[in-house]
């Protein structure tokens, strides 16, 4: 505008002088104007788009800019004789500004902004490259857009997006662990994330498929909806799954209402349904509902390499029932289905009622698996019918198990034979458990004799299994003839000695000399006996073989063997002296 200003000034002094009649009525014209401007009319600046018909003008000075807005001139000024021209090149031009200034310069020095709205903000405006990860972001779930994004910009678009978008969105388009972390500590709170390979991507998806499958309900008539869409997160899943441990799987839905006797409601009751002891046993031997079939999740999960399965429900309340504990027949079919052909390497089912007809069912399927290494059957009602299904297994050269739990269980005399007769066949085999069984003596005496033709087991536990003096000298067998495979032992809680029995005859022969009169000190208590009387402590006074013969055999067995660093003989009926003596042995081979 100071330009234009400036230009339209130069044009007014060139121009021709008018003639007399178009001089008045420019006079007359030109006091208009000043009418009007004496009036309080604002006055414009020369040059600004209105001809001046004077011959000769007077130009105003410029008598400063004020802060806002463009200079302004007063009519006195303007009618000054001694005022500078308003486009002098020292001042700028009409808009003002400091000599020496460009032509942008004096643009923008004349150029003011002042905001209506209190709350506008005077800073900067944003970076293009921050408004569109804002863009990103707030439409991430729309347009999910990671591929081409620098990474500086790609990790606060990730740093940014909502925990809460469609997991079908960010499992296969989010890899990064900081989106994963954040989007487990709020749903999972307690978890640890190196129990999940440090990963917590896993973390966040081997929990959310856990709480899935244990909170999944099956229908026993259309459920094909439901087994979709839980086979759909099973695939969503399964690249990040590794390990899956159940606690509980819920049975399948029943509409059984009971009622009285009549077949009525109990009055007394307030009219609430009761049951009549009849229909309470009857309730109490129903078929239980099936759970949900995890061959789906076998199928699905393809990565997967450790399943714990507990087929039970916790926190059922007042809505307890048997029907809700155990794995049926059909259960154990679906899993027996997938179990041959799986990758897994370590199965667990404990406390799940898998009795002999179950058992052998998983077994059959585990003939064909090449892959799993631990098998885990524990506190279950597995007998002699279903230790003959594992024994097959365990006698497949195919089978790589290599640790085998059976603890309380019911396993007797004819299973634990079959089993003794698999491990002369078995080289994979390196640890068994076979504690809280049904063994008995000659139990004992058949595994220890079994545990002799086998070169490759470290570590038994026949722990609680009611052995006794038949299964000592197995063992004293095993331990000499022991090469250096075998490193651990545990016989505790079984009758291996007859220590107690001699103490306890001891005090009584003690008690009835102190009556007769007979001196006390030639019945003192066996725990202060020197070695000179050891003849007494294995019962030679009292005709009883098996007193403490038991310790003095296992300590002379143990001193001929160099590998065992582990023997457990708490609780086995043993003198302490003995006890002492063999654990003295088991540590300088532990030092070896």
């Amino acid at each position: 505008m100071a330009d234009a200003a400036g230009d339209d000034g130069e044009r007014d002094t060139l121009a021709p002088l008018p003639d007399a009649a178009s001089g008045a009525n420019a006079a007359a014209s030109s006091s208009g104007i000043a009418a009007d401007a004496s009036a309080g009319a604002p006055s414009q600046a020369p040059g600004a788009g209105q001809p001046h018909s004077k011959p000769e003008r007077k130009q105003s000075t410029v008598v400063g800019m004020q802060d806002h807005g463009p200079p302004r001139m007063t009519s006195s000024e303007g009618n000054s004789g001694n005022s500078t021209s308003g486009n002098d090149p020292s001042l700028g031009g009409i808009g003002g500004g400091a000599p020496g200034m460009s032509h942008k310069e004096r643009i923008a020095a004349n150029r003011r902004i002042i905001a209506e709205d209190p709350e506008w903000n005077l800073a900067p405006i944003e970076r293009l490259s921050d408004l569109c990860v804002k863009m990103i972001v707030a439409n991430f779930e729309k347009k999910p857009i990671l591929k081409g994004i620098p990474e500086k910009y790609r990790d606060r678009v990730i740093a940014s997006v909502s925990i809460d978008i469609p997991l079908t969105i960010a499992a296969p388009l989010i890899p990064d662990e900081s989106y994963w972390q954040r989007r487990s500590k709020v749903r999972f709170k307690l978890a640890n994330v190196q129990e999940h390979g440090g990963s917590w991507k896993r973390l966040f998806f081997e929990l959310y498929l856990r709480d899935r499958i244990e909170t999944f309900v099956p229908k026993k008539e259309g459920g094909e909806k439901q087994l979709a869409e839980l086979a759909a997160e099973l695939r969503l899943g399964a690249p990040f799954v590794e390990c899956i441990h159940l606690r509980q799987l819920k049975p399948s839905q029943t509409s059984v209402e009971p009622t009285d006797g009549d077949g009525g409601k109990d009055p007394t009751a307030g009219g609430m349904p009761v049951m009549s002891l009849k229909e309470v046993i009857a309730k109490s031997s129903d078929v239980h509902p099936d759970h949900v079939d995890l061959s789906l999740v076998l199928d699905q999960l393809v990565y997967l390499r450790e399943l714990s399965i507990y087929y039970g429900v916790k926190d059922c309340g007042i809505n307890f029932s048997w029907t809700y504990f155990g794995m049926t027949l059909n259960d154990s079919l679906k899993l027996s289905s997938s179990l041959g052909k799986c990758m897994l390497r370590r199965l667990t089912i404990q406390a799940s009622a898998i009795d002999d007809d179950r058992c052998r069912l998983l077994c059959h399927a585990l003939l064909s698996n090449t892959h799993l290494t631990f098998l885990d059957l524990s506190h279950n009602k597995i007998a002699d019918s279903g230790a003959r299904g594992i024994a097959k297994v365990i006698a497949t050269p195919t089978v790589l198990l290599s640790d085998l739990r059976l603890s309380n269980n019911k396993i007797g005399q004819a299973g634990v034979q079959s089993i003794g007769k698999a491990l002369s066949l078995n080289s994979n085999l390196r640890h068994l458990d076979l504690r809280l069984n049904h063994l008995g003596d000659p139990g004992g005496h058949t595994i220890c004799a079994a545990l002799t033709r086998n070169k490759h087991l470290q570590d038994v536990d026949l722990s609680g299994n009611g052995l006794g003096s038949k299964t000592v000298s197995a063992l004293c067998a095993l331990l000499r003839k022991n090469g250096a495979a075998l490193v651990g032992l545990d016989l505790s809680c079984n009758k291996l000695g007859n220590y107690g029995h001699t103490v306890a005859m001891e005090a009584a022969a003690a008690a009835a000399a102190a009556a007769t009169g007979v001196a006390s000190s030639a019945a003192a208590p066996a725990a202060g006996v020197s070695p000179q009387r050891e003849a007494n402590l294995f019962g030679a006074n009292h005709g009883n073989i098996d007193g403490d013969l038991a310790g003095k055999m296992i300590f002379e067995a143990i001193s001929q063997n160099k590998y065992v660093t582990k023997l457990d003989l708490r609780m086995s009926d043993l003198s302490p002296e003995y006890l002492v003596a063999i654990q003295g042995i088991i540590n300088e081979n532990g030092m070896i």
